[in-house]
């Protein structure tokens, strides 16, 4: 094992949804690059679980970024989850797409192909339709949470 990866899970088509990849085009612009990215994996996938696996399977540290569904909890609002919850999270998909985190996690467990740390950064949509752009509570997101990125890696040298 060996190595970081930070993915940014999304589309950025579908409105709320292009927050991973939001997320992470933020953290490619930096320049300089901050230490606490070099060499640092930043990708960005669609969700589908073995794509999410095999970008993850070797890491010592993946942090994942994705937006969820959260009818209750206002738009914006950004959670995070270790290893142990993310694992936990079975049942109906908590993520935006067909295929839960959850799920993605356990199917990576069976397989014996996950991070040896595994941290979500989740960030609660409110329009996941078609069409390019986030709403302003879902933007106002991004710099904290790619903030957040950043310090989870700097603990993780």
């Amino acid at each position: 094992m060996g190595g970081r990866v930070v993915i940014g899970v999304g589309n950025e088509l579908r409105r709320d949804d292009g927050v991973g990849p939001a997320v992470l085009d933020l953290l490619r612009a930096l320049r300089p690059v901050p230490p606490e990215l070099a060499g640092v994996t930043l990708a960005v996938t669609d969700g589908e679980p073995t794509r999410m696996i095999d970008l993850w399977a070797d890491a010592d540290l993946a942090v994942v970024v994705d937006a969820v569904r959260a009818p209750t909890d206002p738009p914006g609002r950004r959670y995070e989850l270790a290893l142990p919850e993310a694992g936990a999270v079975g049942g109906a998909p908590v993520s935006s797409h067909h295929v839960g985190l959850g799920d993605t996690v356990a199917l990576a467990g069976t397989l014996d192909r996950l991070p040896r740390e595994l941290l979500v950064l989740a960030v609660a949509g409110a329009d996941f339709g078609f069409g390019a752009g986030l709403t302003p509570a879902v933007a106002d997101s991004v710099v904290p949470t790619a903030r957040r990125v950043r310090e989870v890696l700097s603990g993780h040298g």
